[in-house]
C-alpha cells in the first residue's frame, strides 16, 4: 500500500441498502482497486444496492461466521467496518488475524476502544469530537469524498420553471423530516415553483409511515420516486438547469453528501443549520442556512428569492461548486484513507492512555450492558452455529471474543459448558454438539 506496505482490505456494513455508506463503500473500493491495492466488499444482508456494485468489484454476504471464516483464510489484513456493527460482534476479526478499523458514518458510538479495535476515523467533524469524548483510542477525520469527475456542471440553465429538488429516506421521519417539507411546499407551489423528490423507497414508503404527510406532497409534486445512483448526477443536473435549488430538511445527517453531490453539479443548496450539514453547506462557499425551527413560510421565501435573483445565484452556483470540487474530493479521501491503514499495519499496538482513561471506557455500565453484552451474546450464539456448521476452530474464535468482551454473560452454566468444551476440546465438540443442542432456545438466551 502507498509502494510500502501491501495488504487486503475488506469493507463491511451491515446492510446493502440504497445510501450514503453503501455509495461511500463503493467509491472508496473501486479508488483503491484502481490504484492496485486489493479491497472487497461484505455484507451482513443482502439489498438493493447490490445491482450497483461493479462487477470488479467483489462483494461477499453472510454473518460473522462467514466473515471470520475469510479473514482466517488469509485473505484479508485489514477489515473495515461501521461502528454500528459492534452489535454482531465483529470485533472477533482482531482474534482471526486482522486489524480492525471502525468508522462513525454518522453515529456515535461509545463501545469502540483500544480493547476491540485498532482504529476509528469518522468522515465528519462533528463525530470526530464526539467520539474523542468517548475512546482512548485516537479518533482521526477524513472528510467523506464523491466523485467530482462524475458529480460535475452540466449544460447552461434553461427556460423551465426552477425546480425545487428534496432528496433521501422519506420514512426516516425523525431524521430527514419530510413533514417539515410538507408544509414549506404548498408555498412554494403558490410562488410557481416545480417540487422533485428523488425519494429512495417512494412515495408508498412515506403514505405507510406518514400518511398525512403524503397526502399533502402526493398532488404537490411533479416527481417523486427513486432515483438510482447512476442518475443522480443527472438529477442535480436538471435541477440546476432549471434555476432550482436542492432543498433539505434534515434534523441532521453524519455528512450531507446529497447537499454535496448537488454543489458540485452547480446545484445551490438551501439546508437547515444541524450537525453534519453545515459541514456540507457553507453560506461563505454558496450555501444558505436556515434556523432548523424556522417557519415553514420564511423556508420557502429564503428558496423563491434565491431563486428570482439571477445574479445572486449565480455567484452562489460558483461559490458551492468551486466548495465542493476543492474540499470533497474523492481522490483527497482515498489518500488519507491509505494514509490511516499505513499506519495501523506498521503499529503494534494503541496508543498509550492513562489507566484511569482506559478503566473509564472498560467498566462504564451503560457501555457494557448496551454494547458488550449484545456483542458478547451475538457471538455466544456465533460460536454455537459455527459448531453445528462443524468449524470447531471458529466457533472457538467466536467464543473466545465473547467472554472477553463479558465474562459475565457465562454465569449461566449452560454458556459456561459451551465454553469450556470449545476452548478446551474444540476436536470433540462435534461429537457432544448435538446434546449441547438439545437445550431449549430459552434457556440459550
Amino acid at each position: 500500500m502507498g509502494g510500502r506496505t501491501s495488504v487486503k482490505i475488506l469493507i463491511v456494513n451491515n446492510e446493502c441498502t440504497i445510501g450514503g455508506i453503501e455509495t461511500w463503500m463503493i467509491a472508496l473500493a473501486s479508488r483503491l482497486r484502481a490504484r492496485g491495492i486489493e479491497c472487497e466488499l461484505f455484507f451482513f444482508q443482502h439489498g438493493p444496492m447490490e445491482e450497483f456494485i461493479p462487477a470488479s468489484c467483489p462483494a461477499h454476504f453472510g454473518d460473522v461466521g462467514a466473515l471470520l471464516k475469510l479473514v482466517q483464510a488469509g485473505r484479508f489484513g485489514l477489515v473495515h467496518a461501521h461502528s454500528g456493527d459492534i452489535t454482531h460482534g465483529i470485533a472477533a476479526v482482531r482474534r482471526a488475524g486482522a486489524k480492525l478499523l471502525i468508522n462513525t458514518h454518522g453515529w456515535v458510538f461509545p463501545g469502540w476502544t483500544s480493547a476491540n479495535c485498532d482504529a476509528i476515523v469518522t468522515g465528519a467533524q462533528w463525530q470526530a469530537e464526539k467520539q474523542r469524548e468517548l475512546t482512548d483510542l485516537p479518533v482521526r477525520h477524513i472528510r467523506l469524498g464523491i466523485d467530482t469527475e462524475v458529480f460535475r456542471l452540466g449544460a447552461a440553465e434553461s427556460s423551465t420553471p426552477p425546480i425545487v429538488a428534496w432528496v433521501g429516506r422519506g420514512a426516516a421521519l425523525i431524521q430527514k423530516r419530510i413533514d417539515k417539507l410538507a408544509a414549506i411546499a404548498p408555498h412554494l407551489r403558490e410562488a410557481g415553483l416545480r417540487l422533485w423528490l428523488a425519494e429512495a423507497n417512494g412515495a408508498e414508503a412515506v403514505e405507510e409511515a406518514a400518511p398525512a404527510t403524503a397526502s399533502v406532497l402526493s398532488p404537490l409534486a411533479e416527481f417523486w420516486a427513486g432515483v438510482s445512483r447512476d442518475k443522480m448526477p443527472d438529477f442535480y443536473r436538471k435541477v440546476a438547469a432549471s434555476g432550482g435549488v436542492l432543498l433539505s430538511t434534515s434534523s441532521y445527517e453524519g455528512l450531507g453528501l446529497s447537499c454535496v453531490e448537488a454543489q458540485a453539479c452547480g446545484c445551490p443548496v438551501v439546508a437547515p443549520d444541524v450537525v453534519g450539514v453545515n459541514e456540507a453547506v457553507r453560506p461563505e462557499h454558496g450555501g444558505t442556512l436556515y434556523p432548523f425551527n424556522l417557519p415553514a413560510r420564511q423556508v420557502a421565501q429564503l428558496v423563491i428569492d434565491l431563486v428570482r435573483d439571477h445574479e445572486e445565484k449565480q455567484r452562489r452556483i460558483e461559490l458551492c461548486t468551486r466548495f465542493a470540487r476543492a474540499q470533497f474530493s474523492l481522490d483527497r479521501m482515498t489518500d488519507e484513507y491509505v494514509q490511516v491503514c499505513e499506519e495501523m499495519l506498521v503499529r503494534r499496538r494503541a496508543a498509550a492512555t492513562s489507566l484511569g482513561r482506559k478503566l473509564r471506557f472498560l467498566l462504564d455500565p451503560k457501555t457494557y450492558i448496551e454494547h458488550n453484552w449484545t456483542a458478547a451474546h451475538s457471538l455466544f450464539e456465533l460460536s454455537y452455529k459455527l459448531a453445528e456448521r462443524g468449524e470447531p476452530q471458529l466457533a472457538r474464535v467466536a467464543a473466545r471474543e465473547s467472554f472477553v468482551r463479558c465474562p459475565s454473560l457465562y454465569v449461566r452454566s449452560h454458556r459456561l459448558k459451551h465454553l469450556v468444551r470449545v476452548l478446551v476440546h474444540p476436536a470433540t465438540l462435534m461429537h457432544e454438539h448435538g446434546k449441547i443442542l438439545s437445550d431449549s432456545s430459552a434457556e440459550r438466551r
